[in-house]
C-alpha cells in the first residue's frame, strides 16, 4: 500500500475515492443556528424581546418609527437587508415597504454594508395581548425560518399594532437563501421567499 498521492492512501481508499469523500464532507448538512430571541428587535410586546423604541434610544439621530406604524398592509412579509446597525435597517426597511422595491435581493438604504437583517412583519393586531408570538428564529444551511404562533383569542385592546421583527446575521456567504414564516400551532409554512446574496 502507498501512502500519500500513489494508488491508495493510508486508509486503502484511492484518489477519485478521496475526492469524493472530500466533496461529501463539505455538502454535509451545517448544524443549525438559533438566534437568541433577546437579539430580535421588535414593536411587539412580546417579553423577551428587545423593543425597537428602547433600542433606537441609544442611537443619534434615530429613524422615525412613523412609517412602521401607518403601514396598512395586512399580509405578511419576509425580507433581507442590508445594513451595519438597526437604523440603517430601519431606512432600508422602510425603502422596501414605503419605495416599491423587489425583495430578491437584499434591499440597502445608501452604500454597501457586506452585513444583512433579516425582517418579517406578521400583520397588524390589538398590542395587548401580543397577537403574535415568535417561537424561535434559527439558521440551518441556507435557510433561515421564523417560527411563530398566534395568541389564545382573548379580549384585546381595540388599537391596531403593526407587527414587525428586526434580527442581525451579520456577514452572510453569497447564494441563494430561503426564507421561511413557519406558522407552529398550524404545522405549516405560511410565506416562503427566495433572495440572492451577492
Amino acid at each position: 500500500m502507498v501512502d500519500g498521492l500513489g494508488k491508495s492512501g493510508r486508509f486503502g481508499l484511492g484518489d477519485r475515492e478521496m475526492r469524493l469523500l472530500l466533496l461529501l464532507l463539505m455538502a454535509a448538512p451545517c448544524a443549525a443556528e438559533e438566534i437568541p430571541l433577546s437579539e430580535v428587535i421588535s414593536t411587539s410586546r412580546q417579553t423577551g424581546l428587545q423593543p425597537v423604541a428602547e433600542a433606537l434610544s441609544q442611537i443619534d439621530g434615530a429613524t422615525d418609527l412613523e412609517p412602521f406604524r401607518r403601514y396598512r398592509n395586512g399580509a405578511s412579509n419576509l425580507f433581507f437587508v442590508e445594513a451595519k446597525k438597526l437604523d440603517e435597517a430601519l431606512l432600508a426597511s422602510r425603502d422596501l415597504i414605503l419605495g416599491s422595491r423587489g425583495a430578491g435581493v437584499p434591499v440597502r438604504h445608501r452604500k454597501a454594508s457586506g452585513e444583512f437583517w433579516i425582517v418579517a412583519y406578521l400583520g397588524a393586531g390589538p398590542s395587548n395581548p401580543c397577537w403574535w408570538v415568535i417561537d424561535a428564529c434559527v439558521i440551518e444551511n441556507q435557510t433561515l425560518r421564523i417560527s411563530y404562533h398566534s395568541a389564545a383569542p382573548s379580549a384585546g385592546t381595540k388599537d391596531l399594532h403593526q407587527y414587525w421583527y428586526w434580527a442581525s446575521l451579520g456577514k452572510l456567504q453569497p447564494g441563494a437563501y430561503i426564507l421561511e414564516l413557519y406558522d407552529t400551532k398550524e404545522e405549516c409554512e405560511t410565506l416562503t421567499r427566495r433572495v440572492i446574496v451577492h
